[in-house]
């Protein structure tokens, strides 16, 4: 009787109508404390758990509300929406095939329904299923053609598969049923950054951050449109806005604040990696200048480069990513040391070479090589880490090196690593590639390979870097819209002034790329 009395709604009815005003306002605490009393009174109420559950996965807690929902279903289990949200948060638990059969579910019980349809795409999408997804899509749009979520989701799908026109149709046609929908905006962004519409593509993603001027992920995403235009004072800033991308970065929290720069007056800074080991091989040339501000600096390095680093100038300590760390006071991503210093891309440290082999390492892969072969000397990597975002546009298979298979004066060696690496044992037909790579344990051992190398033929892989911090002339070969660090239509490198860029001129065509890697090989093995 006395929950009677605080329950502030004429009805169940009412409370639930009122708690999804909150919801949709987001205002998620009120919508919260208002389901949470309905549950008070009525512990199985099926909408109060249900949308309880939604508020949980708002909140990016998709146990919790895997646990309400499937309460909300065992009371109503014909709920084609229940099933939908149990579907979203099963995948974000990384339950893919359950997710799958609960949205299959959803569409069982209501065939006719655009949104669980484009919700399943979405789904889809994000296991990287693009087809199924895309065709899911197209269900939603026929179901409610002018369901603008729909088109801006299809728009998304065809940027990833590389269908760029058919993208930006797409898009435009979602901004035209929702001229402020904030995902497609930025999803033109995206299409017209993958069609080398920079400037374009910075006004998509500058009409999102209007909308939304804390929205981290679209800073980041300027961030690399402007640092691509080589835009580097703009760039920096919003760069930084990756820090708050669990996507990019992680989840990974220090209590010790950030550095800005100022004088370290003997503290402890801690720099540390955030992305990949191209990044730490690339940044670590400003260790040095922290170093001169004063400090004590402590390098975090994963056990892939630690033996790299271990004599690397101005470094207090070495910690292993997989140890606990030591004390330090203040610490710093090695990415956020350009902001950290302002750099131009004439203020970029590029004296080279800053990385140098363990000399008794270069001495035993000394004997390997045979002194008399007076051929040039060239390594090879082809293809990066398949979990890369940009996989699909970077990488080649060895295949496709079959250009450089008549250069009897040069003399090749596979330096690559990971799944691709099976592939040496099948090269082109007439290129003879020596594959020592099984003894490439770490970074330590490919330096010490490279030292005694002449030239380095790489796509973008950590390889490239780290032949540039030691001044070996590498040619790097570079898709159509490179990363950002590469910048457009140069040939050189600010960042390694012994690097050659080899571009695309369209889209996915490495032929030509190769038929001017040979081209060049031939001159050099003169």
């Amino acid at each position: 009787m006395e929950s009677q009395r605080k329950f502030p709604f004429e009805s169940t009815a009412e409370a639930i109508a009122a708690g999804l005003e909150h919801q949709r306002a987001g205002r998620l605490a009120e919508a919260d404390k208002i389901y949470r009393q309905v549950l008070v009174r009525e512990p199985n109420h099926p909408d109060a758990l249900h949308l309880l559950g939604v508020i949980h996965g708002q909140r990016g807690q998709p146990q919790t509300a895997v646990d309400l929902i499937s309460r909300a279903l065992k009371v109503r289990p014909d709920a084609a929406q229940f099933h939908c949200r149990l579907a979203e948060n099963l995948r974000a638990l990384g339950e893919s095939d359950e997710s799958i059969a609960s949205f299959r579910r959803a569409i069982a019980l209501a065939e006719d329904d655009p949104a669980i349809h484009n919700s399943f795409g979405a789904a889809l999408a994000g296991m990287r299923q693009f087809d199924p997804a895309m065709a899911e899509f197209q269900r939603a749009i026929e179901l409610k053609p002018d369901f603008a979520d729909a088109h801006s989701n299809l728009g998304a799908a065809l940027v990833a598969i590389g269908s760029l026109d058919e993208a930006v149709t797409a898009l435009r046609t979602a901004l035209k049923h929702n001229p402020n929908s904030r995902g497609a905006w930025n999803n033109l962004g995206n299409a017209l950054y993958n069609q080398g519409k920079i400037s374009e593509a910075i006004s998509a993603y500058d009409k999102v951050a209007s909308f939304n001027p804390n929205d981290a992920k679209i800073h980041a995403n300027l961030a690399l449109a402007h640092l691509l235009l080589g835009n580097f004072a703009r760039g920096w800033g919003e760069h930084e806005w990756r820090l708050k991308v669990p996507e990019i970065v992680g989840t990974r929290q220090f209590a010790q604040p950030q550095w800005d720069g100022i004088d370290l007056n003997g503290k402890t800074v801690l720099l540390h990696p955030e992305q990949g080991f191209g990044d730490m091989i690339q940044f670590a040339r400003f260790i040095p200048r922290v170093a001169g501000r004063g400090g004590r600096v402590v390098l975090e390095s994963p056990p892939e480069l630690f033996r790299l680093f271990k004599d690397f100038p101005r470094i207090a300590e070495l910690a292993a990513s997989n140890q606990p760390l030591p004390n330090f006071d203040v610490q710093c991503p090695l990415l956020s040391l350009c902001s950290v210093f302002n750099v131009t891309a004439e203020t970029i440290p590029s004296e080279v070479p800053y990385l140098k082999p363990d000399r008794e390492l270069v001495r035993r892969w000394s004997e390997r090589f045979d002194a008399g072969d007076k051929r040039l000397r060239a390594g090879l990597v082809w293809a990066g880490r398949p979990q890369h975002t940009n996989e699909r546009n970077r990488s080649m298979n060895l295949a496709q090196f079959a250009p450089l298979a008549s250069l009897d004066s040069v003399a090749f060696y596979s330096l690559q690593k990971g799944i691709a690496a099976a592939q040496a044992a099948d090269p082109p037909a007439g290129l003879r590639l020596m594959d020592w790579t099984e003894d490439l344990t770490d970074f330590a051992e490919t330096a010490a390979m490279i030292q005694h190398l002449d030239l380095i033929v790489t796509v973008d892989t950590a390889v490239a870097h780290l032949a540039g911090a030691m001044g070996k002339r590498t040619w790097l070969m570079l898709p159509w819209i490179p990363d950002w660090r590469w910048m457009l239509e140069r040939t050189d490198s600010p960042w390694y002034p012994t690097m050659r860029l080899f571009r695309q001129r369209k889209t996915g065509d490495w032929a030509e790329v190769l038929r001017q890697v040979a081209g060049s090989l031939q001159n050099e093995s003169r």
